[in-house]
């Protein structure tokens, strides 16, 4: 192992560290610290592409990659502007060389996102199952509340989602390399992450029409130009939507939690109904709308006003705010687990 591959590692894991213990305590990445940490990807980045100048172009794409899909988890409210910061920072940290893969894939950095959200489902899973006992032992609930219902529109974004994955993997085994092809798990981690990442949008039936349409003409196409054919369905790719479609829909049940007034903090995040009382109150500086993402974290002002307004006419001595997942731990998590499969 070089030099340059030591300090890469080092700074992933000092910068993982940092932000991730950040993100729980304070529910953010300070900006000095994603910049340090920036510049420091910035020179491994070309110390790499000196060495071999034939990295400078899969090396930008990669990154430029990242950060357009850092972007648009971002606009799309995936996750918060401080986890595509830790995400962009995190793939400038890796020379592309550690990825240790065929250099035909245009984006290596995919494989660290598909373990992210893959250990972060697997959190909420377990955290939910927590809970669910906990309401199960106070008699608060009962097991036949976890069985989803099936609804036209629930089944209509199973199809969309499996039309979707069918042709993502159909056009990767046709054009693509055999990397991730002939690697059965990281094909399934592949079709894990799309599944978590469209499922959120295809609610309504207008888009998941759309999108079919577009998806079934598409299949024709190429049946026509490249005889690629509809695939037989698999079960491997059902059981991976149904998986995640169920953990999604039992954690939902968690996504808020009530907490006394007076223990609110900088960086959470308010549920509707907590803003909605501050509507009749005179106390300045009280939130007065939120749409429950992290576009809408607490700032020490505004926490300073709603520990004013507890003891106020108006106030409450309980809060009810929405259920916070920091993702810079599983960031991190995702990329010592592509370190760690993939580092020579």
């Amino acid at each position: 192992m070089d030099v340059l591959a030591i300090l890469s590692i080092t700074a992933v894991c000092v910068f993982g560290a940092i932000t991730s213990y950040t993100d729980i305590r304070y529910h953010k990445a300070r900006n000095i610290t994603i910049i340090v940490f920036l510049l420091i990807g910035a020179i491994i980045q070309t110390v790499t592409i000196i060495r071999s100048p034939e990295l400078l172009v899969p090396s930008l794409i990669n990154i430029i990659l990242a950060i357009v899909t850092g972007i648009l988890f971002y606009i799309y409210k995936v996750w918060a502007a401080g986890d595509t910061k830790i995400f962009t920072v995190m793939v400038m940290l890796l020379p592309y060389y550690l990825y240790h893969i065929n250099r035909d894939i245009a984006f290596p950095a995919f494989l660290i996102l598909g373990f992210t959200f893959s250990a972060a489902l697997i959190y909420v899973f377990i955290e939910s199952m927590v809970l669910f006992a906990r309401e199960l032992g106070s008699g608060k609930t009962k097991i036949s509340s976890i069985i989803p219902k099936i609804t036209i529109d629930g089944v209509f974004s199973w199809v969309t989602a499996f039309l979707i994955i069918d042709t993502f993997d159909s056009l990767l085994m046709k054009y693509g390399n055999g990397f991730l092809a002939n690697n059965t798990y990281l094909l399934t981690l592949c079709n894990i992450f799309i599944a978590i990442a469209v499922l959120p949008f295809l609610k309504s039936r207008i888009i998941m029409a759309v999108v079919s349409a577009l998806i079934v003409i598409l299949r024709v196409i190429l049946f026509l130009s490249d005889q690629i054919a509809f695939t037989i369905i698999t079960l491997s790719t059902i059981f991976i939507i149904v998986a995640v479609l169920l953990v999604r829909n039992f954690a939902d049940r968690y996504n808020y939690r009530t907490i006394p007034t007076n223990k609110v903090s900088e960086g959470m995040v308010l549920a509707f109904s907590t803003v909605a009382m501050f509507s009749v109150s005179s106390v300045k500086g009280l939130p007065k709308i939120t749409d429950e993402t992290t576009r809408f974290r607490l700032t020490s002002d505004e926490v300073e006003s709603i520990k004013r307004w507890e003891n106020s006419k108006y106030g409450s001595h309980s809060i009810i705010i929405v259920r916070n997942i920091p993702f810079a731990p599983f960031i991190f998590i995702g990329t010592i687990i592509v370190l760690v499969l993939f580092l020579r």
